[in-house]
This record gives structure tokens, sequence and C-alpha cells, in this order.
């Protein structure tokens, strides 16, 4: 299947991808090549006291590459949708933030990682903050509904990343904020590395 510019099996790097990810719900201290919990989320600036409020379960998987919290708090009654939730760390910590009159759509395509973000929502007795199956590229999210969407080492991973910046813009209102990390290459790619599955996963 031939996704935006780049020639490359959609289905088979989505079955990679949740294979790696899923391993980081089964064995979340397993060594993996990226660092993984709370120590990473320590080492990437995330606050220590905001972190100590949440549980185990909604921090040890945590994966990303990157703080969003850092380019803008997350302010008290703000909708917000979080590509790529994982486990749930950073929709966890904008649902504290968002409080009560707020809202947190995680999305994830890893049946595993959503199973752990919705237990611990469940553990946590949080309202405010569900998690939805979906794509980067089709957000299962109404046009218009956030003021804010978040994203952590998320884009990187679409072959068709206009697409997945088109759905972040559609689902935030006018003059809302996007807000993420991510990894990017200045250099040109070979067509070959482009199309080699284990590259994009590894």
């Amino acid at each position: 299947m031939s996704t935006g510019s780049i020639d490359i099996d959609l289905e088979e790097l989505r079955s990679e991808i949740r294979d790696k990810y899923s391993a980081v719900v089964d064995t979340p201290n397993a060594e993996f090549h990226f660092h993984t919990g709370r120590f990473l989320a320590a080492h990437l600036g995330y606050d220590s006291k905001a972190l100590d409020t949440l549980p185990d379960s909604a921090v040890e998987s945590f994966a990303g590459i990157a703080n969003p919290f850092r380019l803008r708090p997350i302010q008290e009654g703000e909708k917000v949708v979080d590509v790529g939730s994982g486990a749930g760390l950073d929709s966890f910590l904008a649902a504290n933030a968002v409080g009560d009159t707020g809202r947190v759509i995680g999305v994830d395509m890893t049946p595993e990682m959503l199973a752990k973000s919705r237990q611990t929502a469940n553990e946590l007795d949080a309202k405010n903050v569900e998690f939805r199956n979906g794509f980067s590229e089709a957000l299962p999210v109404e046009d218009g509904w956030a003021d804010v969407v978040i994203a952590n080492g998320v884009f990187n991973l679409s072959p068709d990343k206009w697409a997945a910046f088109d759905e972040a813009w559609r689902v935030l209102r006018p003059g809302g904020v996007i807000q993420f990390g991510d990894i990017a290459n200045g250099a040109p790619v070979p067509e070959s590395a482009l199309a080699d599955i284990d590259l994009w996963t590894g």
C-alpha cells in the first residue's frame, strides 16, 4: 500500500509498532532501544510532584521522547486530545491539569496500551479522561472539539505525516494549540531505508 509519498506496507508497519509497544506493557522493566518509565520521565524534565501523584501503572510503560507540557502548561477546563497516548502518562497529567471542568481523550492503536490506560483510569476513578482506539491519521474525535492536541514521539511513526497533522488540525477548535515532541531527521533518507520497516520500529 502506498501511503503519502512513501511506498510501505502500512498494516505491516502498524503490526510491528503494536508488537514493540505491547512488549513495553508486558515487560516495562526490560531493556529496549529506548528508555522507559519514571527514569525517562525524570530525564525529560517532567514535574516530579506531578509524577508522584500517579501510580506505577500510569508511568512504568511510558516511552515518550520529550515533555510536551514544557511548551505550555495545560489549563483548567481545557479539552485535550493525546495522540498516541500509550499507557496514559501524558493523558493522566493533562487530566489532573484540566480538572473537573475539562476533558481528555487519549487515542492509541495498541490494544495492550489501551487496556492498561483504561484500567489505570478505573483505578484512579478518573471521570474526565477516556481512551479510544484509533490512528493518528484518523482520530476518533469530532471536528473542532479540542483546545489542545498533544503528542509525544508519535508523528515520526506515521508514514503519512500530512494526514496525521491534518487530523490534529481537524480536531482542534479555531485558535487551538498543538504541542508535541518528536524525532526529526534533517538529512535525506534513501528510498530503501524508507521502505525498511525494521528501521521505522528500531
